[in-house]
């Protein structure tokens, strides 16, 4: 039988808590001072626990836990797995709930989380993932790796930490869950199964591409990921082993597919989801036999995917891809693939963070990659988040802010890439509601935490032409500060501080290619055409550029050094000082990067 403590002088309110979001009454409900904490330290004890955890509803009472990724073979012998090094699945039950007011929080999260594996050992493992996908026993192996580390410098509680990941992935499946052995942080977008009465549902995700810095960039990667045939070639995979798993334990005939590659946006990912329902009257622990683990976290089929698991990879998985959920009186429950989940180890008070990917034949090693290193991004901070997001506006007496809607969407489109939290009606309000008798130039400065101040000062306008520098050194195109309006500008000084004579420089790429000035977008004409830099070369994408674009004035393209030597017009452009003639002051050189 599993092992059961009393909550009695055994469980602390502060070791035994839980909280999660209710979607019936859509707000955060905090568990604490269990009736009982279940726990099932080897496999024989997994399959009693989840019967006392469904007995226990029956009475009335609501259990919040999780089941491990090892607790697989307790469902059905054949699974492999390595020897868990936690609890296989664990339960505290409660008899009441109080709604709870959890603000995310915008602070930095400053873990020093470290990869467990490196780059070249994980594309040597990728490589022979492949060779066994190419003998044809297998057809997709989902293959993790962990980032660890130890408590963060500032010694923050579990439950600031997973206010912070809720800032960066908010999601209605979350949820924290507290016991002596281990606190799990669980954002998690993923379904695994909801049953109300009769109706089960799954949601299993398969299909990833990271959001972009910028709109035009986020759009890309969205189509990208909608017209990818080898993304929807394993959703549809996964679907099919879903129906199969969920076909042991409900009517026959009452398996759906209500939605197929339907793609949900989070803010550091778009996800490839589709939705599958059936009916069953199937008990906790049938549920559990039938669908565990998840087989959007295995491969196909199930059984060989997870021997190439206990293989390749270099140790067990824990909670993480196991399932973390509630179960509630009246046959209601809601169990989430654990992924996207911060776990504190009781034990030593590590900390790690599972991630992984689907890996198929015809799949890149390098993007796989890749797709591990976005799915961390909420983990690993741009840094302190110690800048605020910046617009710089013209308002006009009788006609208020000038192209406001564009600097809206960037604004907006800005704070979702950070994480930031953002008011937009309050300060569309704020804008709306500015009055002055004279031409104002507005500074528009939010927060972390979404908190914002306007500042403003006479506008006077120039009319050029701008005498313009070329750079000394190049810009990185990767990096986002150049992407996105905030008040972290050290770049932008590097640059000005050598300019010597000029107004303003021209920055470049590590490729060679124009981006931008450090106030202006940046025009050449060339021909009879008007081009302006690249998006991609790394850029502040202007609300005034966004105009010219949309207007036909001007066209994107990507411009090198070469290109300004040869324009016959050089011209600058920003929503404040409109579009002006400009001059460089020194012939176009050859730079470092040639």
């Amino acid at each position: 039988m599993s092992s059961i403590s009393k909550s009695n002088g055994q469980c602390k309110e502060s070791e035994c808590s839980a909280l999660l979001f209710d979607g019936e009454s859509q707000s955060w409900q905090q568990f604490s001072r269990p009736c009982k904490l279940l726990t099932a330290n080897s496999i024989d004890e997994v399959l009693p626990l989840l019967g006392t955890v469904e007995e226990a509803a029956a009475t009335g009472l609501t259990a919040v836990g999780y089941v491990a990724y090892e607790a697989a073979s307790a469902f059905d012998s054949s699974l492999s797995t390595f020897e868990s090094n936690i609890p296989l699945a664990q339960f505290s039950l409660f008899d009441r709930s109080d709604q709870a007011n959890l603000e995310p929080d915008p602070t930095a999260l400053n873990l020093p989380l470290d990869f467990t594996i490196n780059r070249s050992d994980y594309l040597q493992k990728l490589h022979r993932i492949r060779q066994l996908l190419g003998d044809g026993d297998i057809y997709q192996v989902n293959y993790t790796h962990q980032l660890r580390g130890g408590a963060p410098a500032t010694e923050d509680s579990t439950l600031t930490l997973f206010k912070r990941l809720l800032q960066r992935q908010p999601s209605p499946r979350s949820v924290y869950y507290s016991s002596p052995d281990l606190t799990v942080m669980s954002v998690s977008p993923e379904l695994f199964f909801s049953l109300q009465g009769d109706q089960i549902s799954m949601e299993p995700m398969k299909g990833t591409r990271p959001r972009g810095k910028n709109t035009q960039e986020d759009h890309e990667l969205k189509t990208e990921l909608l017209q990818s045939e080898k993304e929807r070639a394993e959703n549809l995979m996964i679907v099919d082993m879903v129906r199969n798993d969920l076909a042991r334990i409900t009517r026959p005939g009452s398996v759906q597919v209500d939605e197929l590659f339907h793609l949900t946006p989070l803010p550091s990912l778009w996800q490839q989801v589709s939705k599958v329902s059936a009916k069953t009257e199937a008990s906790l622990a049938e549920i559990f036999s039938a669908l565990f683990p998840c087989a959007s976290i295995t491969g196909a089929p199930k059984k060989h995917s997870m021997e190439v698991i206990r293989q390749l990879e270099s140790g067990p998985r824990g909670v993480y891809t196991g399932a973390i959920g509630i179960v509630r009186p009246q046959r209601k429950m809601q169990f989430s693939v654990a992924i996207r989940s911060l776990v504190k180890h009781g034990s030593n008070g590590e900390y790690s963070y599972g991630v992984g990917s689907g890996v198929v034949w015809d799949s890149e090693p390098e993007q796989e990659w890749q797709e591990t290193l976005d799915k961390t991004r909420i983990v690993r901070d741009h840094g302190s988040q110690d800048f605020e997001l910046l617009e710089t506006l013209a308002w006009y007496p009788g006609e208020g802010t000038y192209l406001l809607k564009q600097h809206l969407d960037r604004l907006a489109n800005s704070a979702r890439y950070f994480g930031y939290a953002l008011d937009l009606p309050a300060v569309l309000n704020c804008l709306e509601n500015f009055s002055m008798e004279e031409p104002q130039k507005l500074r528009l400065l939010v927060q972390a935490d979404g908190s914002f101040q306007l500042q403003h000062e006479a506008l006077h306008l120039d009319s050029g032409p701008v005498q313009l520098a070329l750079a000394e050194d190049p810009v990185s195109s990767k990096d986002p500060f150049l992407q996105h309006k905030t008040t972290r500008r050290e770049v932008y000084e590097q640059a000005l501080a050598k300019a010597d004579r000029a107004n303003d420089v021209i920055l470049w790429n590590e490729r060679g290619e124009l981006t931008e000035t450090c106030i202006y977008n940046l025009y050449l004409q060339l021909g009879d055409r008007l081009l302006t830099p690249a998006v991609s070369s790394g850029l502040l994408a202007g609300t005034y550029r966004r105009m010219m674009l949309d207007t036909r004035q001007a066209q994107e393209a990507t411009l090198t050094l070469e290109h300004l030597q040869q324009a016959s017009g050089l011209f600058v452009s920003n929503s404040v000082r409109g579009f002006l003639p400009a001059r460089l002051l020194m012939p176009a050189r050859r730079s470092k990067a040639d």
